[in-house]
């Protein structure tokens, strides 16, 4: 095997994958390679690298999945799947050989999608144009209805290790993230309380099939479209609280700030795409809590088990972004309850 037909991934200063191109192509029927792969894009604190792979069947988005995944990737593969063929703009996928998301090729889980050219931003850098085409996007996923398996309730939250363990673990080690948790362990323990009382009452939500992750660094943009990429948190979704939270998320600007013309562009175009807006919306932003917390709990125990600088420092982030959350769904339910509002008195 000659050197150019090999790709040497490097996380964090370490390599971790040493891949035959060919093993590759041939795992998902990509033909023969026409020019060596490279790397287009790293994910979350680097657990996650996209290359771009040319082969006589085209251009395809490959994805190293270098981060633990659990036991329902088929199940989200399937929504994704489902919303490709309901004309939800999404890379159209490449399943493996043996019809499932993924193959393993040098010890890596490894996904494939045809290329899609745009460029992700960050939510604080969404224009209000961009967000009521992403309200339209939503509103038509929303609308499909998909089908999600039962499976997804009987999967088990990351409370492998309670906050008071963590911060225990973390004090030994000296990590930076281990004195504002312990600071902090009574309000994390309420927080985790409140992030529980929605996980309780979750399956008594009438649900759809989703994306749940919309934030815009997940989305393409390009040439006035937008596709909508990285399906890996795919599952069951209540349709009031994924507008809510995208609607106000799009319309974060930085220094703490909200463009309201954002918001109420995003509802206006989930309304002008099909979708129902009651005006209750705001009283499901509660449940960002849950959505942080669950988060911030998956990193910090990233941060004990496999100990890096950059997960250090995501860690400790995500501690102070959980801290604040409660403040900001108070600040977002204003934000879109005036949003409502407007848009109520527009044509």
């Amino acid at each position: 095997m000659t050197p150019e037909r090999r790709v040497h991934g490097t996380v964090r200063g370490r390599q971790t994958w040493d891949m035959d191109e060919e093993e590759l192509v041939a795992a998902f029927g990509l033909g023969k390679v026409v020019r060596p792969m490279a790397v287009a894009a790293r994910g979350w604190g680097d657990h996650n690298t996209v290359y771009r792979l040319h082969t006589t069947r085209g251009s395809f988005a490959v994805k190293a999945m270098e981060r633990e995944m659990d036991e329902l990737m088929v199940e989200r593969f399937d929504i994704e799947v489902a919303a490709f063929n309901g004309a939800i703009p999404v890379p159209r996928p490449v399943p493996a050989g043996s019809g499932g998301p993924c193959a393993q090729v040098g010890g890596v889980q490894v996904r494939c999608h045809h290329w899609v050219t745009g460029a992700a931003k960050t939510n604080e850098d969404t224009a209000p144009e961009e967000c009521r085409h992403m309200g339209s996007i939503v509103a038509n996923l929303h609308l499909l209805g998909l089908p999600w398996s039962p499976r997804f309730d009987r999967q088990v939250a990351d409370d492998s290790l309670s906050w008071v363990e963590l911060a225990e673990a973390g004090a030994r080690r000296r990590a930076r993230w281990a004195l504002p948790l312990t600071e902090n362990l009574v309000t994390l323990e309420a927080i985790s309380a409140s992030a529980q009382q929605w996980r309780d009452n979750e399956a008594a939500l009438p649900r759809v099939g989703s994306h749940r992750d919309l934030n815009a660094h997940n989305v393409l943009f390009g040439g006035g479209d937008l596709v909508l990429v990285d399906w890996d948190a795919a599952g069951p979704i209540w349709p009031p609280w994924e507008l809510a939270c995208y609607a106000t998320l799009w319309s974060a600007r930085r220094n703490g700030n909200y463009d309201l013309d954002a918001a109420v562009a995003f509802l206006a175009g989930y309304r002008g795409g099909g979708g129902d807006i009651s005006g209750d919306e705001a009283d499901t932003l509660p449940r960002l809590v849950d959505n942080v917390e669950s988060w911030t709990k998956k990193n910090v125990r990233w941060a004990v088990v496999s100990p890096t600088e950059t997960q250090d420092v995501n860690a400790e982030l995500l501690i102070q972004g959980l801290l604040s959350t409660p403040g900001a769904v108070v600040q977002r339910q204003r934000l879109l309850d005036e949003a409502i509002d407007q848009l109520a008195t527009s044509p």
